[in-house]
């Protein structure tokens, strides 16, 4: 598996195949952050995820989304490499608070695996 630098020329049409395969709106490729990463396979793409920089020194993780065709275990390996690298990004760039925002329970139970602290209302937030 190779986790590099989403480019939205080289990598929108693997967005765009992981939205459909979730049956969500491609709408929402409009929206992406500016810098993100994905975990490639085979030319097949595992998961997406993204760094939103929101204001001062602070960024979010936004936009994970997975290929549900792929088997569960190398999706959750494609997450963890994604969000180990994205935190390690954003600490290279300065930034000094992480947030997450999700309503997902593993979602947050990743966030919690990362070393985020949790909050009652699914947020999670890491120092860095």
């Amino acid at each position: 598996m190779i986790v590099r630098p989403y480019d939205n020329v080289r990598d929108l049409q693997h967005i765009l195949s992981l939205l459909e395969n979730r049956m969500m709106n491609s709408a929402l490729t409009s929206d992406l952050p500016k810098f993100g990463l994905i975990a490639i396979e085979n030319n097949i793409p595992i998961a997406a995820g993204f760094l939103r920089k929101v204001e001062g020194d602070y960024a979010m993780l936004d936009s994970y989304i997975t290929n549900k065709s792929i088997d569960g275990s190398l999706r959750n390996k494609a997450l963890d490499l994604i969000t180990s690298k994205l935190m390690k990004i954003a600490e290279h760039n300065n930034v000094v608070k992480l947030i997450a925002f999700t309503k997902s329970e593993s979602i947050f139970n990743r966030s919690l695996k990362h070393g985020f602290n949790a909050s009652p209302h699914l947020v999670s937030v890491k120092r860095l």
